[in-house]
Protein backbone atom coordinates (compact mmCIF):
# COMPACT_ATOMS: atom_id res chain seq x y z
CA UNK A 1 0.00 0.00 0.00
CA UNK A 2 1.36 3.03 -1.18
CA UNK A 3 0.44 6.12 1.53
CA UNK A 4 0.63 9.42 0.36
CA UNK A 5 0.26 12.66 2.48
CA UNK A 6 0.11 16.40 2.24
CA UNK A 7 2.57 16.75 -0.29
CA UNK A 8 4.64 19.97 0.30
CA UNK A 9 6.62 19.32 -2.81
CA UNK A 10 5.43 22.43 -4.61
CA UNK A 11 6.57 25.27 -2.36
CA UNK A 12 9.94 26.73 -2.85
CA UNK A 13 12.45 26.72 -0.22
CA UNK A 14 11.91 30.36 0.64
CA UNK A 15 8.36 29.60 1.27
CA UNK A 16 8.55 26.23 3.43
CA UNK A 17 9.43 27.87 6.84
CA UNK A 18 9.86 25.74 9.75
CA UNK A 19 8.64 23.12 6.89
CA UNK A 20 5.25 22.56 9.29
CA UNK A 21 1.99 22.23 7.92
CA UNK A 22 -0.52 24.93 9.05
CA UNK A 23 -3.73 24.21 11.22
CA UNK A 24 -6.48 23.00 8.35
CA UNK A 25 -4.03 22.08 5.66
CA UNK A 26 -4.83 19.15 4.03
CA UNK A 27 -4.70 17.05 0.71
CA UNK A 28 -7.63 16.54 -1.60
CA UNK A 29 -8.31 12.56 -0.53
CA UNK A 30 -8.56 9.42 -3.46
CA UNK A 31 -8.89 5.68 -3.04
CA UNK A 32 -6.99 3.17 -5.46
CA UNK A 33 -5.13 4.91 -7.58
CA UNK A 34 -2.21 7.88 -7.93
CA UNK A 35 -3.73 10.75 -10.06
CA UNK A 36 -0.31 10.86 -12.10
CA UNK A 37 -0.01 6.84 -12.22
CA UNK A 38 -2.87 4.72 -13.58
CA UNK A 39 -1.15 1.35 -13.25
CA UNK A 40 -0.70 1.82 -9.19
CA UNK A 41 -4.54 0.05 -8.15
CA UNK A 42 -5.81 -3.08 -7.50
CA UNK A 43 -6.81 -5.25 -10.70
CA UNK A 44 -10.35 -5.60 -8.99
CA UNK A 45 -12.35 -2.36 -8.48
CA UNK A 46 -14.23 -3.91 -6.18
CA UNK A 47 -11.24 -3.48 -3.66
CA UNK A 48 -10.90 0.25 -4.32
CA UNK A 49 -14.80 0.40 -3.40
CA UNK A 50 -14.87 -1.27 -0.75
CA UNK A 51 -12.65 1.19 0.92
CA UNK A 52 -14.09 4.01 -0.37
CA UNK A 53 -17.21 2.85 1.25
CA UNK A 54 -15.27 2.31 4.48
CA UNK A 55 -14.57 6.18 4.41
CA UNK A 56 -17.67 6.91 4.01
CA UNK A 57 -19.11 5.37 6.66
CA UNK A 58 -16.57 7.24 9.02
CA UNK A 59 -17.68 10.52 7.48
CA UNK A 60 -14.94 11.02 5.16
CA UNK A 61 -15.40 10.94 0.96
CA UNK A 62 -13.29 9.78 -1.80
CA UNK A 63 -12.37 10.91 -5.38
CA UNK A 64 -12.35 8.31 -8.19
CA UNK A 65 -10.05 9.51 -10.11
CA UNK A 66 -10.80 8.86 -14.59
CA UNK A 67 -14.17 7.98 -13.59
CA UNK A 68 -15.17 11.02 -11.70
CA UNK A 69 -13.63 13.43 -14.11
CA UNK A 70 -15.18 10.92 -17.12
CA UNK A 71 -11.88 10.23 -19.06
CA UNK A 72 -10.88 7.29 -20.99
CA UNK A 73 -7.62 6.14 -20.62
CA UNK A 74 -4.77 8.16 -22.85
CA UNK A 75 -3.05 5.65 -25.03
CA UNK A 76 0.17 5.91 -27.62
CA UNK A 77 -0.02 8.32 -30.25
CA UNK A 78 -2.97 10.77 -29.71
CA UNK A 79 -0.79 13.22 -27.66
CA UNK A 80 -2.02 15.71 -29.88
CA UNK A 81 -5.48 14.78 -28.18
CA UNK A 82 -4.13 14.15 -24.99
CA UNK A 83 -6.63 16.90 -23.57
CA UNK A 84 -9.03 14.53 -24.14
CA UNK A 85 -8.17 11.96 -21.87
CA UNK A 86 -7.21 11.30 -17.92
CA UNK A 87 -4.09 12.93 -16.62
CA UNK A 88 -2.54 9.47 -15.37
CA UNK A 89 -0.30 7.42 -17.34
CA UNK A 90 1.28 4.24 -16.49
CA UNK A 91 4.97 4.15 -14.56
CA UNK A 92 6.53 2.32 -12.43
CA UNK A 93 6.79 3.14 -8.51
CA UNK A 94 8.35 1.32 -6.43
CA UNK A 95 5.85 0.42 -4.50
CA UNK A 96 5.15 -2.17 -7.82
CA UNK A 97 8.14 -3.98 -7.09
CA UNK A 98 5.83 -6.16 -4.42
CA UNK A 99 4.02 -7.25 -7.45
CA UNK A 100 6.45 -7.93 -9.60
CA UNK A 101 8.08 -10.46 -7.39
CA UNK A 102 5.29 -11.42 -5.22
CA UNK A 103 1.62 -10.97 -7.25
CA UNK A 104 1.03 -8.81 -3.98
CA UNK A 105 -2.21 -7.12 -4.12
CA UNK A 106 -1.57 -3.11 -4.43
CA UNK A 107 -3.24 0.08 -3.61
CA UNK A 108 -2.35 3.71 -2.89
CA UNK A 109 -4.11 6.25 -0.96
CA UNK A 110 -3.86 10.21 -0.79
CA UNK A 111 -4.51 11.10 2.65
CA UNK A 112 -5.67 14.24 4.06
CA UNK A 113 -6.88 13.24 7.64
CA UNK A 114 -5.18 10.50 9.37
CA UNK A 115 -7.92 9.05 10.84
CA UNK A 116 -9.24 8.68 6.87
CA UNK A 117 -6.83 6.75 6.15
CA UNK A 118 -6.59 4.24 8.74
CA UNK A 119 -10.54 3.69 8.13
CA UNK A 120 -10.12 2.90 4.62
CA UNK A 121 -7.09 0.69 5.61
CA UNK A 122 -9.26 -0.99 7.61
CA UNK A 123 -11.67 -1.87 4.70
CA UNK A 124 -8.85 -3.06 3.23
CA UNK A 125 -7.66 -5.48 6.25
CA UNK A 126 -11.57 -6.77 6.31
CA UNK A 127 -11.05 -8.32 2.92
CA UNK A 128 -8.34 -10.17 3.83
CA UNK A 129 -10.06 -11.82 6.70
CA UNK A 130 -12.94 -13.45 5.07
CA UNK A 131 -13.69 -14.97 1.45
CA UNK A 132 -13.09 -13.22 -1.46
CA UNK A 133 -16.49 -13.12 -3.92
CA UNK A 134 -17.38 -16.78 -2.92
CA UNK A 135 -13.91 -18.14 -2.18
CA UNK A 136 -13.36 -20.80 -0.50
CA UNK A 137 -10.82 -19.41 1.95
CA UNK A 138 -10.16 -16.53 3.56
CA UNK A 139 -7.64 -14.34 1.92
CA UNK A 140 -6.95 -11.30 -0.89
CA UNK A 141 -7.78 -12.17 -4.36
CA UNK A 142 -4.08 -13.11 -5.29
CA UNK A 143 -4.26 -16.74 -5.89
CA UNK A 144 -4.80 -16.71 -9.98
CA UNK A 145 -1.64 -16.19 -11.59
CA UNK A 146 -1.90 -17.06 -15.19
CA UNK A 147 -5.23 -17.21 -17.10
CA UNK A 148 -6.35 -17.82 -20.72
CA UNK A 149 -9.80 -17.72 -22.31
CA UNK A 150 -11.32 -17.37 -18.43
CA UNK A 151 -9.57 -20.39 -17.49
CA UNK A 152 -6.67 -19.84 -14.87
CA UNK A 153 -3.95 -21.65 -13.01
CA UNK A 154 -4.14 -20.96 -9.08
CA UNK A 155 -1.88 -21.22 -5.88
CA UNK A 156 -2.82 -24.85 -4.12
CA UNK A 157 -3.37 -25.01 -0.25
CA UNK A 158 -5.91 -25.22 2.71
CA UNK A 159 -3.85 -22.67 4.49
CA UNK A 160 -2.77 -19.05 4.33
CA UNK A 161 1.19 -20.44 3.99
CA UNK A 162 0.72 -23.12 1.80
CA UNK A 163 -1.22 -20.72 -0.89
CA UNK A 164 1.44 -18.07 -0.17
CA UNK A 165 4.58 -20.74 -0.89
CA UNK A 166 2.58 -22.22 -3.60
CA UNK A 167 1.86 -18.28 -5.59
CA UNK A 168 5.47 -16.88 -5.38
CA UNK A 169 6.69 -20.38 -6.90
CA UNK A 170 4.27 -19.85 -9.71
CA UNK A 171 4.34 -16.47 -10.11
CA UNK A 172 8.03 -16.53 -10.90
CA UNK A 173 7.62 -19.78 -13.35
CA UNK A 174 4.11 -18.39 -14.51
CA UNK A 175 5.85 -16.52 -17.83
CA UNK A 176 6.76 -20.35 -18.81
CA UNK A 177 3.81 -21.69 -18.66
CA UNK A 178 2.10 -22.88 -22.00
CA UNK A 179 -1.58 -23.19 -22.09
CA UNK A 180 -4.48 -24.29 -24.42
CA UNK A 181 -8.17 -24.07 -24.26
CA UNK A 182 -10.78 -25.49 -26.74
CA UNK A 183 -12.30 -22.34 -28.26
CA UNK A 184 -15.22 -21.54 -29.29
CA UNK A 185 -16.10 -23.49 -26.15
CA UNK A 186 -18.46 -26.45 -26.40
CA UNK A 187 -21.46 -26.53 -23.85
CA UNK A 188 -21.42 -29.23 -21.45
CA UNK A 189 -18.09 -29.57 -21.58
CA UNK A 190 -14.29 -27.93 -21.08
CA UNK A 191 -10.73 -28.07 -20.93
CA UNK A 192 -7.66 -27.35 -19.78
CA UNK A 193 -4.50 -27.95 -20.43
CA UNK A 194 -1.29 -26.38 -19.30
CA UNK A 195 2.45 -27.51 -19.83
CA UNK A 196 4.96 -26.48 -16.79
CA UNK A 197 8.31 -27.20 -18.86
CA UNK A 198 9.29 -27.07 -22.30
CA UNK A 199 9.34 -30.55 -23.21
CA UNK A 200 5.64 -31.13 -21.76
CA UNK A 201 4.55 -27.81 -23.82
CA UNK A 202 6.44 -29.77 -26.97
CA UNK A 203 3.75 -32.26 -26.36
CA UNK A 204 1.23 -30.03 -27.27
CA UNK A 205 -0.73 -29.87 -30.69
CA UNK A 206 -3.91 -27.17 -31.66
CA UNK A 207 -5.19 -30.91 -34.00
CA UNK A 208 -6.38 -32.88 -31.41
CA UNK A 209 -5.16 -35.93 -33.67
CA UNK A 210 -1.68 -35.11 -33.03
CA UNK A 211 -1.84 -34.36 -29.38
CA UNK A 212 -3.51 -37.31 -28.71
CA UNK A 213 -0.67 -39.44 -30.50
CA UNK A 214 1.58 -37.56 -28.37
CA UNK A 215 0.42 -38.61 -24.80
CA UNK A 216 1.90 -41.82 -25.73
CA UNK A 217 4.95 -40.30 -24.16
CA UNK A 218 3.23 -39.94 -20.78
CA UNK A 219 3.05 -42.49 -18.34
CA UNK A 220 1.25 -40.83 -16.32
CA UNK A 221 -1.62 -39.58 -18.58
CA UNK A 222 -4.43 -42.52 -18.84
CA UNK A 223 -4.07 -41.75 -22.64
CA UNK A 224 -7.37 -44.13 -23.63
CA UNK A 225 -9.49 -41.61 -21.04
CA UNK A 226 -8.56 -38.36 -22.79
CA UNK A 227 -9.02 -39.80 -26.14
CA UNK A 228 -12.36 -40.70 -25.12
CA UNK A 229 -13.13 -37.75 -24.02
CA UNK A 230 -11.86 -35.85 -27.01
CA UNK A 231 -13.77 -38.29 -29.28
CA UNK A 232 -17.42 -37.36 -27.73
CA UNK A 233 -16.64 -33.74 -28.96
CA UNK A 234 -16.31 -32.08 -31.05
CA UNK A 235 -12.71 -31.58 -30.15
CA UNK A 236 -12.50 -29.43 -33.34
CA UNK A 237 -9.41 -27.30 -32.50
CA UNK A 238 -7.68 -26.26 -29.72
CA UNK A 239 -6.36 -22.20 -28.72
CA UNK A 240 -2.64 -22.75 -27.32
CA UNK A 241 -1.03 -19.85 -25.55
CA UNK A 242 3.22 -20.55 -25.94
CA UNK A 243 5.00 -19.90 -22.74
CA UNK A 244 8.36 -17.64 -23.30
CA UNK A 245 10.78 -15.89 -20.82
CA UNK A 246 12.60 -16.46 -18.07
CA UNK A 247 9.86 -19.07 -16.60
CA UNK A 248 10.09 -21.98 -19.44
CA UNK A 249 13.65 -23.44 -17.56
CA UNK A 250 11.98 -23.11 -14.00
CA UNK A 251 11.22 -27.02 -14.32
CA UNK A 252 8.50 -28.89 -12.69
CA UNK A 253 6.37 -27.02 -9.46
CA UNK A 254 7.67 -28.32 -6.23
CA UNK A 255 4.92 -26.41 -4.04
CA UNK A 256 1.79 -27.79 -5.75
CA UNK A 257 -1.01 -26.07 -8.00
CA UNK A 258 -4.27 -25.86 -9.17
CA UNK A 259 -6.58 -24.71 -12.03
CA UNK A 260 -10.14 -22.82 -11.82
CA UNK A 261 -12.66 -23.45 -14.55
CA UNK A 262 -15.93 -21.96 -14.36
CA UNK A 263 -19.19 -23.42 -15.99
CA UNK A 264 -21.91 -20.60 -16.91
CA UNK A 265 -24.93 -22.04 -15.21
CA UNK A 266 -25.98 -22.35 -11.36
CA UNK A 267 -26.34 -25.58 -10.83
CA UNK A 268 -24.70 -28.25 -13.25
CA UNK A 269 -24.71 -32.11 -12.36
CA UNK A 270 -20.84 -32.57 -12.47
CA UNK A 271 -20.38 -35.91 -14.18
CA UNK A 272 -17.03 -35.79 -14.49
CA UNK A 273 -13.94 -34.38 -13.62
CA UNK A 274 -10.33 -35.42 -14.46
CA UNK A 275 -6.77 -34.85 -14.28
CA UNK A 276 -4.84 -36.05 -16.78
CA UNK A 277 -7.60 -38.65 -17.53
CA UNK A 278 -8.09 -39.76 -13.77
CA UNK A 279 -11.56 -39.17 -12.79
CA UNK A 280 -10.97 -37.49 -9.44
CA UNK A 281 -13.24 -37.24 -6.31
CA UNK A 282 -14.54 -34.14 -4.36
CA UNK A 283 -11.85 -33.51 -1.70
CA UNK A 284 -10.07 -30.07 -1.08
CA UNK A 285 -6.09 -30.59 -1.45
CA UNK A 286 -6.12 -33.71 -4.09
CA UNK A 287 -9.59 -33.82 -5.97
CA UNK A 288 -11.30 -31.06 -6.47
CA UNK A 289 -14.37 -28.49 -5.49
CA UNK A 290 -17.25 -27.07 -6.74
CA UNK A 291 -19.45 -23.94 -5.83
CA UNK A 292 -21.65 -21.19 -7.47
CA UNK A 293 -20.08 -17.73 -7.22
CA UNK A 294 -20.68 -14.69 -9.69
CA UNK A 295 -22.86 -16.35 -11.60
CA UNK A 296 -20.78 -19.50 -12.54
CA UNK A 297 -20.41 -22.90 -11.02
CA UNK A 298 -16.78 -22.56 -10.14
CA UNK A 299 -14.50 -26.05 -10.55
CA UNK A 300 -11.03 -25.47 -8.58
CA UNK A 301 -8.63 -28.76 -9.18
CA UNK A 302 -6.05 -28.73 -6.34
CA UNK A 303 -2.65 -30.96 -7.21
CA UNK A 304 -0.86 -31.74 -4.12
CA UNK A 305 3.07 -30.69 -4.34
CA UNK A 306 4.23 -34.87 -4.46
CA UNK A 307 1.95 -35.17 -7.27
CA UNK A 308 2.75 -31.84 -8.87
CA UNK A 309 6.85 -32.69 -9.13
CA UNK A 310 5.98 -35.73 -11.26
CA UNK A 311 3.84 -34.13 -13.34
CA UNK A 312 4.76 -31.45 -16.64
CA UNK A 313 1.48 -31.67 -18.37
CA UNK A 314 -1.55 -30.88 -16.72
CA UNK A 315 -4.83 -31.73 -18.83
CA UNK A 316 -8.33 -30.89 -17.08
CA UNK A 317 -11.44 -32.15 -18.26
CA UNK A 318 -15.10 -31.83 -17.13
CA UNK A 319 -18.13 -33.12 -18.61
CA UNK A 320 -21.37 -32.03 -17.27
CA UNK A 321 -25.02 -31.73 -17.77
CA UNK A 322 -26.50 -28.05 -17.82
CA UNK A 323 -29.51 -27.65 -15.43
CA UNK A 324 -30.99 -25.56 -18.15
CA UNK A 325 -31.82 -25.82 -21.81
CA UNK A 326 -30.15 -22.08 -23.63
CA UNK A 327 -31.59 -21.74 -27.38
CA UNK A 328 -29.06 -21.29 -30.29
CA UNK A 329 -29.78 -18.14 -32.60
CA UNK A 330 -31.97 -15.40 -32.19
CA UNK A 331 -34.90 -14.63 -34.61
CA UNK A 332 -36.39 -11.06 -34.61
CA UNK A 333 -39.74 -10.33 -33.23
CA UNK A 334 -42.62 -10.98 -35.89
CA UNK A 335 -42.90 -7.19 -36.29
CA UNK A 336 -39.67 -6.55 -37.45
CA UNK A 337 -39.88 -9.65 -40.06
CA UNK A 338 -42.70 -7.70 -41.55
CA UNK A 339 -41.32 -4.50 -41.83
CA UNK A 340 -37.99 -5.45 -43.06
CA UNK A 341 -40.77 -8.28 -45.93
CA UNK A 342 -43.01 -4.98 -47.48
CA UNK A 343 -39.30 -2.43 -47.53
CA UNK A 344 -37.84 -4.98 -49.95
Amino acid sequence: MDLHGTGLQSYPPEKMGDGKRYQGQTMFEVTGSAYSNFALRPWDWRISEAMIQAGLEAGYPSDRYEADAQRGFWVPGLDSLADRFWTGRALFYTAQYAYIRYHTLLTVLEIGWEQSGVERVKGLLRLGNRPWQGEPYSGYPVDRVKSYIGHFVTSWGGTAKERRRSRVELWEKQAGFTQAVLYPQTDGRDSYIVAVDEESAAILDAEPTLFLSNLGRLSYVDQKAVESFTNMGPEILRSISKGRGRGGSGGRVQNGLGFRLRLPYRNPELLDVRLSGHLLEKRARDGYQSWYANGFTQVQVQVPPDRARETGLFIVTIGCVPNEKREYGWTPPQEVLESLSRNR
